[in-house]
């Protein structure tokens, strides 16, 4: 989100800040990660290639609402099978050859 200058309709000569909608593609994995306590996108959207049946490119809408808590520290020998647990969110696509 983002705030842009926008005329006001009844007064032309005039602007207002109105909040827009940005975007914002991620290429890698490393990149689709939001650590714990960081900052997180307000909305989040995942889409594909692929269109729905009115053209639009399939997706889905992500909202972060709450967070489990604090993760194990990353010193401890059990936090590496639990090392998801570092992230509010994660987004990876799985390949092919991935069991």
């Amino acid at each position: 989100m983002a705030f842009v200058p926008s005329a006001i309709p009844w007064s032309p000569e005039h602007q207002i800040q109105r909040m827009h909608v940005t975007r914002k593609q991620l290429e890698t994995e490393e990149q689709a990660v939001f650590p714990l306590g960081g900052p997180s996108p307000r909305h989040l959207y995942l889409a594909c290639k692929q269109k729905n049946k009115w053209g639009h490119p399939r997706g889905y809408r992500i909202q972060l609402i709450s967070i489990p808590g604090e993760p194990l520290p990353q010193n401890s020998p059990l936090e590496s099978a639990v090392s998801w647990g570092r992230y509010q969110l994660a987004v990876t696509q799985r390949k092919e050859t991935e069991p």
